[in-house]
């Protein structure tokens, strides 16, 4: 069978393989397109977890700063507390 003559399909039906390439160029298109939309959604789920692990950062560092300043209000309401049960022991 030479290359320019049709070949049957299991279908029945005479295929050229012209017509097998312009198939397999169309379905090699369509997986570029797929490849490109898939790039592009990784590219902004990356984006948004990004936004999403600085919010977070922020988030815990106003936390950390919060329970810092608590502490530190704790630790001055026991000391003027300790200094009263001094002044009430004399």
């Amino acid at each position: 069978m030479s290359a320019g003559q049709d070949t049957e399909e299991s279908n029945g039906q005479a295929t050229s393989p012209v017509m097998v390439s312009a198939a397999l160029g169309d379905h090699f298109a369509q997986a570029l397109k797929d490849l490109a939309r898939g790039e592009q959604t990784a590219t902004t789920l990356e984006a948004s977890l990004t936004r999403l692990e600085n919010t977070l950062d922020q988030l815990l560092a106003s936390m950390e700063e919060e329970e810092g300043e608590d502490s530190q209000v704790n630790a001055n309401s026991k000391g003027e507390q300790d200094q009263s049960k001094g002044k009430d022991a004399e």
